[in-house]
């Protein structure tokens, strides 16, 4: 067993995200090294490239490459950086937030600096090479602790080594604190220029294929009474507007919206559409139950643990998903099933999932077996997340 290392002030704990952009991950990173901040453990945000940009934050960050490395020379200069900066920094722990940031951080361990990786997604979703290797250095001492963020994502490294199974165990993300706000519906909508009257639909997430926007055009394509907003930026932003512009669609596409107004979108709709076609948790599902929302979901393993009985739960068909929005605007919320969503999000308490994260830091670590069997995936597209 491993010795307990004490807290360090001067030492930090550094969670290290691959990409600097909005994605859940990274903003997870953000928000566990605020918490630990807010404890007084020092603690900085690291990302080993930037492709996009995130609103400020107190937390020290800190990012290698200011462009995705598209060459073996970019490549080179980002890992020369980012190890000099664990020299510099001399970290108690690195925490892993993706799978390149995994593979680097423990190439970084050492006896007295701790690495523990996250699996934020599924094993299939991981690029081959880095897969691989992830899977061989989970085995080693490198990896002091390993955690998945449901048991969905647990499961499909079922078949990996006992050696790596054993460090594997699941710690939940917690609900992230969103901007307060006093704002009703009426107000949320008139502050982000949205339709006053009439149903409104959406999503918050990257426009990115794993995130299925496109799928959404084809929902609104079938039902033009009902408004939808897709908030976020990504890969696909000039795709979808291009569409959304040809097909005369009732679709609006604010962009990236931020702090009070992520708040306001969830206010202003009558459901959360979550359309993902896959996740490792889908910190959005938590977000929108927060703010009494329901949700439509994608059927996948871990859209059924997040929401529990708390949502509706369909394939990727565009005529279910279009029927189905139609049943619940007529349905409506009343007051009880908005509770109940909050409750049910609010059982994601952000305080015990920090208080595990310094647990697996600071302390000797926990061993979890997972049984072997892997249920099949419908879902892979070969959508490979390659860092």
């Amino acid at each position: 067993m491993s010795a307990v290392i004490p807290v360090r002030k001067d030492r930090p704990v550094i969670f290290l995200a691959s990409r600097y952009t909005t994605g859940g991950a990274t903003l997870n990173a953000r928000m566990l090294a605020e918490q630990f901040v807010a404890r007084g453990i020092s603690a900085e945000l690291w990302c080993l490239y930037r492709s996009a940009d995130l609103e400020t934050t107190d937390v020290p960050v800190r990012v290698m490459l200011d462009h995705v490395p598209r060459s073996p020379l970019a490549l080179g200069r980002m890992v020369r950086r980012f190890y000099a900066a664990v020299q510099g920094a001399d970290p108690v722990a690195v925490v892993g937030f993706h799978p390149l940031a995994n593979v680097m951080g423990a190439l970084a361990a050492t006896p007295h600096r701790r690495f523990i990786a996250t699996q934020r997604n599924t094993s299939h979703s991981q690029s081959t090479i880095l897969r691989h290797i992830e899977a061989l250095l989970g085995a080693t001492s490198r990896y002091h602790a390993n955690i998945a963020v449901s048991h969905a994502v647990r499961q499909t490294y079922a078949h990996y080594s006992t050696a790596y199974l054993d460090k594997l165990t699941v710690i939940p993300n917690g609900l992230p604190p969103l901007a307060k706000l006093e704002e009703g519906k009426r107000e949320a909508r008139a502050a982000l220029g949205l339709p006053q009257d009439g149903p409104l639909v959406g999503n918050i997430g990257r426009l990115h294929p794993q995130k299925a926007p496109e799928f959404l055009l084809e929902v609104a394509s079938r039902i033009p009474e009902v408004t939808f907003v897709l908030a976020g930026a990504g890969p696909m932003a000039a795709e979808m507007e291009n569409a959304v512009r040809a097909r005369g669609l009732n679709l609006i596409l604010p962009g990236r919206l931020e702090g009070q107004n992520v708040t306001r979108l969830l206010r202003s709709l009558d459901l959360f559409l979550f359309p993902s076609r896959y996740e490792g948790f889908g910190r959005t599902l938590l977000e929108a139950m927060s703010q009494g929302v329901p949700v439509i979901a994608h059927d996948l393993p871990v859209t059924r643990e997040v929401l529990d009985r708390h949502g509706d739960f369909l394939p990727l068909d565009a005529d279910r998903w279009a029927a189905c929005i139609r049943n619940r605007i007529a349905e409506g919320c009343d007051a009880a099933k908005t509770e109940r969503l909050v409750t049910h999000a609010n059982s994601f308490a952000l305080a015990p999932m920090v208080d595990r994260y310094a647990a697996m830091i600071f302390s000797a670590p926990t061993t979890e077996r997972v049984s072997r069997p892997v249920p099949a995936s419908d879902d892979r597209h070969n959508l490979k997340a390659a860092y």
